[in-house]
């Protein structure tokens, strides 16, 4: 069983055990806020904006109070379900003044709330009390990244979870305030009719001037192009994320007396940034889980800005990226003649020689040609008949049977061995049994051989027991031999990437590539 976060999941909600007790989220404590018809809420998941939009609403309209007069920090309405005396410091303080205060805060009042809709007060669900709430959307691969990071500066929270663990909690709900699908598809569920504005965080970074627009016309409070200018520039997220005074000032998360301080507040705002985070394999669970599911309720997730031509400078993305890649650390070597050669291992000298001249080719020579693992020494049990593997480059592929060449692929050879076995007796004109290929694909399968190297160490110059890289630690002779595996290896960023500068090129000259069986 995958470890997890303790806590409870109560109406479709999880909470963790540190932070909340399950009397007090039973009482509906937020029916206690006095519900204001010119409360403004901004509504998010965690890590969606929330901040910025506090900070840009505060600067279009200084009349609404943001902070409770008791301690000088923002009410977050959530705080009703948490109990203040789990945590220990200015937060904790925090949440007790405002359950006390709150309804002392003069109106117009700026407020923000991270939870899901069924934990909104009775009058407002029943259209009793209304406000202008203000949700913020965004995709919930940055989200999951974002939360990530900002979990690190809570100890206290009980969160000691690797990153592949928090993927699958966020992806099962088992984090603060939920499944980040139903906490979307719960609030999707209001729209204009009941005082609640949708905007997505994508939508801010790529044009703010429109959201800001479309804010103003919600409240019913428009603003001049010049007022709107003046806030979009002071209020960008690459200001805010610059310096942080603004959350400092007003999160109960940012006192300087607060052991929370180490919270990192704002981190890159980036939307694609969770390419450099997620596995291939983690972000195929992540789709299958979530963005699936998402698009079939008629969400359209923006996981890449550049995807939808939203960087006028996306063309040149590319060739940015070949040159940090470039200039990144190298293993130290020298090319000749279109190859590459460390130079730990190789003298150019010799290489340039061309040594090989030296083998004396025989017309009954087997030789079996690959790149680095790509097979392996899979000449266990049948001496007579070996694989005939030629490596992937372009080149090589233009040899065939008419160059006594025979190509076959290490996919292949998963898939069906016994087939395989049969075009190489045939090309090496050796047929052999049914009986005979049954029992060398029993004794030879890559199985077989990943449990016990004895063949290996038996033939390989590395194997040798008196060889300093004999010692398993160093050299790893045979690992998984599993298609696909590097899934579990490639970040999606890396997987692009590859795509862009080996799998496109190869396709482009017919070379078909199974990554995946």
């Amino acid at each position: 069983m995958a470890k997890e976060w303790p806590g409870f999941v109560y109406r479709g909600c999880f909470f963790t055990n540190c932070g909340y007790n399950i009397e007090t989220v039973k009482s509906n404590p937020m029916d206690q806020w006095d519900i204001r018809p010119d409360d403004v809420v901004v509504v998010t998941y965690m890590k969606s904006g929330t901040f910025w939009m506090l900070n840009l609403l505060s600067s279009l309209y200084t009349d609404l109070n943001l902070l409770l007069s008791s301690t000088k920090k923002v009410v977050r309405l959530d705080q009703f379900y948490d109990d203040p005396g789990c945590v220990p410091g200015s937060y904790g303080k925090h949440a007790k003044a405002m359950r006390e205060s709150l309804v002392e805060m003069p109106s117009p009042r700026l407020l923000y709330c991270h939870m899901p809709f069924q934990f909104f007060p009775r009058a407002w669900q029943d259209g009793e009390k209304k406000c202008k709430i203000i949700y913020i959307a965004r995709n919930p691969k940055d989200v999951c990244v974002s939360y990530y990071h900002f979990m690190q500066g809570f100890p206290w929270a009980g969160m000691d979870l690797n990153w592949d663990e928090w993927v699958r909690a966020f992806v099962d709900g088992k984090v603060w305030y939920g499944s980040w699908l139903d906490h979307v598809l719960g609030w999707r569920r209001f729209g204009l009719e009941d005082n609640v504005l949708h905007v997505t965080f994508e939508d801010m970074k790529r044009d703010l001037k429109s959201v800001l627009v479309k804010v103003a016309e919600f409240l019913d409070r428009p603003k001049s192009d010049e007022e709107l200018d003046d806030v979009v520039k002071k209020c960008s997220f690459a200001s805010m994320s610059q310096g942080v005074e603004f959350y400092r000032r007003v999160s109960s998360l940012g006192d300087e007396n607060s052991f929370l301080n180490s919270v990192q507040h704002l981190r890159k705002g980036k939307v694609g940034d969770w390419k450099n985070h997620f596995l291939v394999s983690q972000n195929e669970f992540f789709d299958r889980e979530i963005t699936v599911k998402a698009e079939k309720h008629g969400l359209k997730l923006v996981h890449n800005m550049l995807r939808h031509g939203i960087s006028p400078r996306s063309a040149i993305i590319p060739t940015l990226e070949l040159l940090c890649h470039a200039m990144a650390k190298e293993w130290p070597g020298f090319f000749y003649r279109g190859c590459f050669f460390t130079n730990c291992g190789y003298n150019i000298e010799t290489v340039k020689s061309n040594p090989m001249d030296q083998w004396d080719i025989r017309p009954d020579d087997v030789v079996v040609v690959t790149y680095m693992k790509s097979v392996g020494p899979c000449l266990r049990g049948w001496q007579s008949v070996v694989w005939i593997v030629v490596g992937s480059r372009v080149r090589m592929a233009t040899l065939g049977l008419e160059d006594n060449v025979l190509h076959v692929t290490f996919e292949d050879m998963k898939k069906d061995s016994k087939s395989v076995l049969v075009k190489v007796a045939e090309f090496l004109d050796r047929p052999k049994s049914d009986e005979e290929l049954d029992d060398v694909v029993k004794k030879c399968s890559f199985a077989s051989m990943s449990q016990g190297v004895e063949f290996y160490r038996r033939v390989s110059s590395l194997g040798d027991e008196n060889s300093f890289l004999n010692n398993q630690n160093n050299v790893q002779h045979l690992r998984k031999g599993k298609v696909g595996d590097w899934k579990n290896h490639f970040l999606v960023s890396q997987n692009e990437f590859f795509d862009r500068e080996i799998t496109v090129k190869a396709e482009k000259h017919g070379l078909k590539l199974v990554y995946n069986m």
